[in-house]
């Protein structure tokens, strides 16, 4: 294996897993601050698709323009179904489980009803080849990677250092030791799941130009969630993000050297181990 080869996929990885992470952290927060298995976060990653296509396609926005109206319109979102429905359910996880499978198939109808089941195509707004040693990577994707990183570095310094993010974790530790506090678990948990929506419709977005945006592009991501989340302990962000890490390695580099269900092999494998080992994933608590 020469080193250009070994470092194509090493990239590779990491964008990959740059978005795994996003999906990952955006179900994260809202499982570690409201208790919610929110199982439509494959559909909001669709809705993510489908907002970039309408605002840089359709009205021919900006990119970064289209990415930012794309995060605050899937984040409305979620504050809308939060408020009409999840907000009820909080804690109750079989509830959720079932309302967020309804809610899942409610989206990728209302999609379907609305834009047809043909693929849209989001074309890359950053073509062209980069290359450094001896490597050739497309900027498009070195793009999204270092927008995703972005995002997640913003989001972990703002959950650690802010105030607001302090609140966040207080709630998340113990709603009714924070209420006595002043802390409000609804207005925190109404912030969390905008925020577990639009990490989850960025990440859409970002990806759409690399492929093409469709109301089943969701079923993949929210696998590879799942894996992320188990594997690096459900409700742990420094978890998801290395879980995120490993995942996208593995990916890159299994699917390349052999093929793509090997890497879905040894990603479950890897599931098992972990669990085997430590049930809790690798930076999970009790």
């Amino acid at each position: 294996m020469t080193t250009s080869f070994f470092l194509q996929m090493l990239l590779n990885g990491l964008q990959l897993a740059s978005i795994y992470i996003l999906v990952a952290l955006g179900f994260t927060l809202i499982f570690g601050i409201l208790h919610i298995v929110n199982m439509a976060q494959g559909s909001v990653f669709m809705l993510g698709g489908y907002a970039i296509w309408l605002t840089f396609v359709v009205l021919g926005l900006n990119y970064y323009v289209s990415l930012l109206l794309t995060i605050i319109i899937v984040a409305g979102i979620g504050l809308f179904f939060e408020k009409a429905v999840f907000r009820r359910l909080q804690g109750l996880v079989m509830p959720t489980v079932i309302v967020s499978l309804a809610l899942m198939q409610v989206l990728e109808q209302t999609v379907i009803l609305t834009f047809g089941i043909k693929e849209k195509i989001v074309p890359t707004p950053f073509p062209g080849l980069l290359k450094f040693w001896g490597t050739v990577f497309p900027t498009q994707r070195l793009v999204i990677m270092l927008i995703a990183i972005a995002l997640t570095a913003a989001l972990v310094w703002w959950v650690q250092k802010s105030k607001i993010g302090l609140a966040l974790r207080a709630v998340a530790m113990d709603r009714e030791t924070a209420s006595i506090y002043g802390i409000s678990s609804t207005r925190y948990g109404a912030l969390a799941f905008a925020l577990g929506f639009g990490l989850a419709g960025a990440a859409g977005g970002l990806i759409a130009p690399l492929y093409y945006v469709d109301p089943m592009m969701g079923a993949q991501p929210l696998l590879k969630m799942f894996t992320v989340i188990v594997v690096g302990g459900l409700g742990s962000l420094p978890g998801t993000i290395l879980a995120g890490i490993i995942l996208g390695l593995i990916d890159s580099f299994v699917a390349t050297l052999f093929n793509s269900v090997a890497a879905a092999m040894v990603g479950f494998a890897m599931i098992i181990g972990v669990l085997v080992v430590r049930p809790t994933g690798l930076l999970g608590h009790e």
